[in-house]
Formats: C-alpha cells, sequence, structure tokens
C-alpha cells in the first residue's frame, strides 16, 4: 500500500512539474509542498488507522491463533529442526507432544493427549505444528490420525508440516528451505463473517419468534394438558462444548435417566412418540424453542445439527461412523443446514448414511457464505412442507 501510495505521489508530483498551467495558479514549490503534505497525511492516517487495528485485533485475539504453538512428532526432533519450525509459525513453539523422548528439543514436554486438550480448552496453545516424515511407520502415522481424529473439533488450528525435499523430492528447492506448512484445519468462519452470521441470527430468530409467537403458545397449551411443555437434552455444540438444547416434547414423559449412555434415535412407528408429537415431527414444529438457543448464543439458524454425546445408530455411535466427525463442531449447531435439505434426516442405522449426512455438514463449512445461509433458509421452507424422512 505504501509502495503504491508512493508511485501515485511521484505521478502527481511529475504532472505538476511538467504538465503545469500557463500562468500557474501556485508557485512550483508551494504546489510540490502541497502533494508532499498530502502524501504525509495520507501515509499517517493510513498506517495509523492499520495499527489501531492490528492492537484491537491483538487485544481480542482476532486474526491469530490464542496462546503458544505446540510441535507435535511421532519421532523426536532436534534442536535444530525445532528452530526451523519456530521461526514459521506465528507464534514460537513452546511445547512439544512426542511419543518418544525429546530430550534435545529444547521444548517443554506434554505428557499425554489429555493434557494436550486440556491445554487447549484453557487456551494456552492455539497452534499445533505437526510433523510428519518420511521414517515415520504405519503405526506412527496411525498415532497421529487418532489425535487428530481427537482434536478435530477443538479451538486450534492444526498445521501439517513436512520436508518438500524429502517428501516429494522437490530437488529445486534449497536444502535450508524445504520445509513446508499446510492447514489442514482451522476456523472456518473469519471474525467478520462470524459477526454477520450473528448478527443474522439475532435479528432472524427475534423475528421469527415474534411472527410465530401465537403459533408456539397454542403448541404449549397443547402440550401443557398431558405432561412438560419443553423437552430438554445435552447436546454437542461449538469446539465439543455441551449445551442444553431445548424442543417441543413429542413422547410420553419417560422417567429420568440413571446413568449417562449411548443415546438411542427415535425410530418410525416409535411408541413413545404421542399423536401430537407425530405431527410436530412431521412438520418439524417440535424444533420451533431452539430459536431461544438462536438469542442465547448457542446455535445459529443455520448448521450441522446438533446431536447428543455418544448417539447411537445402529450397533455404532456417531463418532465410531466417521473418524473426523468432530470437524462439524468447528461451527455452531443450526436450527437447519445443508444435510436437511438435501433430504437427509430421518434414520441413520448405516454408517453410509452419518457418512452422507456428515458430508453435507462439512460441504457447508468450506462453502459458507451469508448467501449460502439465505439459500439453506429458502430451501428449508418446502423442505418442512414435503417433510421427506421425518420421524
Amino acid at each position: 500500500m505504501l509502495r503504491a501510495l508512493v508511485a501515485a505521489d511521484v505521478l502527481a508530483l511529475l504532472r505538476i512539474a511538467l504538465l503545469r498551467p500557463v500562468p500557474a495558479i501556485l508557485p512550483l514549490d508551494r504546489s510540490i509542498a502541497w502533494a508532499v503534505g498530502a502524501f504525509t497525511f495520507t501515509a499517517v492516517l493510513m498506517l495509523g488507522e492499520r495499527a489501531m487495528v492490528a492492537a484491537f485485533w491483538r487485544r481480542h485475539g482476532i486474526g491469530i491463533p490464542r496462546g503458544a504453538s505446540a510441535l507435535v512428532a511421532a519421532t523426536p526432533c532436534d534442536r535444530m529442526l525445532c528452530t526451523r519450525l519456530d521461526r514459521m509459525t506465528d507464534h514460537r513453539l513452546g511445547y512439544v507432544f512426542c511419543w518418544g523422548l525429546a530430550p534435545t528439543s529444547g521444548l517443554r514436554t506434554i505428557a499425554d493427549a489429555a493434557t494436550l486438550e486440556a491445554m487447549i480448552r484453557s487456551g494456552q496453545i492455539g497452534d499445533l505444528v505437526v510433523f510428519v516424515q518420511r521414517g515415520d511407520g504405519p503405526e506412527a502415522r496411525s498415532k497421529i490420525d487418532a489425535l487428530l481424529a481427537r482434536l478435530a473439533d477443538q479451538p486450534v488450528r492444526i498445521r501439517l508440516a513436512f520436508d518438500a525435499v524429502a517428501e516429494i523430492g522437490a530437488c529445486d528447492l534449497a536444502t535450508g528451505r524445504s520445509l513446508r506448512l499446510v492447514t489442514v484445519l482451522d476456523r472456518p468462519i473469519r471474525p467478520f463473517g462470524a459477526m454477520a452470521k450473528r448478527s443474522m441470527d439475532v435479528g432472524g430468530a427475534a423475528l421469527l419468534i415474534i411472527l410465530l409467537g401465537p403459533l408456539l403458545a397454542l403448541i404449549a397449551l397443547a402440550l401443557r394438558m398431558t405432561g412438560p411443555v419443553l423437552f430438554r437434552q445435552r447436546r454437542i455444540g461449538l469446539d465439543g462444548a455441551p449445551f442444553t438444547v431445548f424442543k417441543f416434547r413429542t413422547m410420553r414423559p419417560q422417567p429420568p435417566r440413571q446413568a449417562a449412555g449411548p443415546v438411542s434415535q427415535a425410530q418410525p412407528g416409535d411408541r413413545r412418540i404421542t399423536r401430537l408429537g407425530a405431527i410436530l415431527r412431521r412438520l418439524s414444529l417440535d424444533e420451533l424453542p431452539q430459536l431461544f438457543n438462536v438469542l442465547r448464543g448457542e446455535m445459529s439458524l443455520v448448521g450441522p445439527r446438533p446431536h447428543a454425546p455418544h448417539t447411537t445408530a445402529g450397533d455404532f455411535t456417531f463418532e465410531q461412523a466417521i473418524a473426523f466427525y468432530g470437524v462439524r463442531h468447528r461451527v455452531k449447531p443450526g436450527l437447519t443446514g445443508l444435510a436437511q435439505v438435501r433430504g437427509l434426516r430421518g434414520p441413520t442405522d448405516r454408517r453410509d448414511l452419518v457418512a452422507a449426512r456428515v458430508a453435507a455438514d462439512l460441504d457447508y463449512i468450506e462453502r459458507w457464505s451469508p448467501w449460502l445461509d439465505l439459500a439453506i433458509l429458502l430451501r428449508t421452507i418446502p423442505a418442512v412442507l414435503i417433510g421427506r424422512n421425518a420421524i
């Protein structure tokens, strides 16, 4: 930007010197003084504005990973390699997690994966650099894959570091510059995009609650005659954090569960579902109380549908159906989503059905934009009226 400003000012000075009208309105020295003054004023304003924005972003942790960087490696790394990786990261490498001892790395060692996960959640680590090399065997690679799957829903940026010369034979690279970093997982919605999405959520949820208020009250009165109005359940939200989701009760009151365990989904013809509940489920009206979850900031109007922890589908849980299932938790869960408007609803008693839903969620995360959210909201209306695969 400064180079462009200097170029523009030089052109202005050349114009003043070579193409001045006769007689000149201002003396040459005064014209040059005005041009230099304008350049200085513009440069100060531009640099000052950028410095203020950068300070604001650093203060609120926007645009940069939280905390220090940690190195993950299947085999010990020497100090020279750590120094080279340290120069490539946004934050200085402070920790190392290795399945073998790394006495010469000069970094503080993290004992186990649980400690690493706790440090990420507490904000001590915001950037993870995973170093892989040709010498890592299948067992080492499987350990790294398992760790990445475990951290898929954590608030951490994960980057893959590798030696381009050793891995892909990029011989035209200098040996000292052969290390490469590739971002594997990151926060998919940037801060300004998240602000726009949140504004749409608050405005849309408030408007829908006002417009649908009489319908909500009528359903609540009908349900109150036979038991509780709302059904509350723990679901997995942003960054894998649990929250309580609200739904209109569609089943007969059940005794409280004594212990946490796998949660089974409702099936077609489930005898627990009441007649009114069947209608609410058919039209997806049982989901309307989640508008209050949206106002509370726990959900969004559009996003992957929230699932209960360890939800069973057939003889497996959702987490077991696909390795990187947790990636869908890097955005807020939604009242509706791309999977729902594609008709991917109903029973998920096969792994391919779960994989199709998760694939739609990941497609949404990859292609997110405010316009995609708006398109999904508009497509939700006919999807609800048709009620394909609704239970």
